[in-house]
């Protein structure tokens, strides 16, 4: 991570929309670490902000471009099943002794039904009749 004129400076992100974070990014360009707190649903609405590039919002693309996400991994790049290569959250806290690590992409849809229902009891049958009347 390069340093700048606020090196050593601390910002706690809670805008929303592009000019509160088109500010913090600027911040963080300048050497200040900048910690992002979103709206638990959703996120930051710039995620749904046209125009999308690859099926990301554009100004959302943006935060990617900050030193200090690359620097932490908040975001890494995962192979999914159905959307290819993509980005992910990555492990949001850092611990020295035991460092995590994204294994995995999430689940597509459905793809521990019948693992997670056989563990709830239902037998290869039960589960076919299941899926036979559209309930799974």
């Amino acid at each position: 991570m390069t340093t700048g004129a606020l090196d050593g400076l601390r910002v706690l992100d809670l805008s929303n929309q592009l000019s509160g974070p088109y500010c913090a990014m600027l911040l963080g360009d300048l050497g200040a670490e900048v910690i992002k707190v979103e709206h638990p649903v959703g996120g930051d609405n710039a995620r749904q902000g046209a125009p999308h590039v690859h099926g990301e919002s554009a100004p959302f693309m943006t935060v990617f471009t900050d030193p200090h996400v690359k620097a932490r991994e908040m975001a890494v790049e995962v192979d999914h099943a159905r959307a290819g290569r993509t980005r992910v959250l990555g492990i949001p806290f850092k611990l020295s002794q035991t460092p995590g690590a994204v294994r995995r992409p999430a689940p597509t849809l459905g793809q521990h039904t019948d693992e997670i229902l056989g563990q709830l009891g239902y037998d290869t049958a039960a589960i076919a009749d299941l899926r036979a009347r559209r309930v799974v």
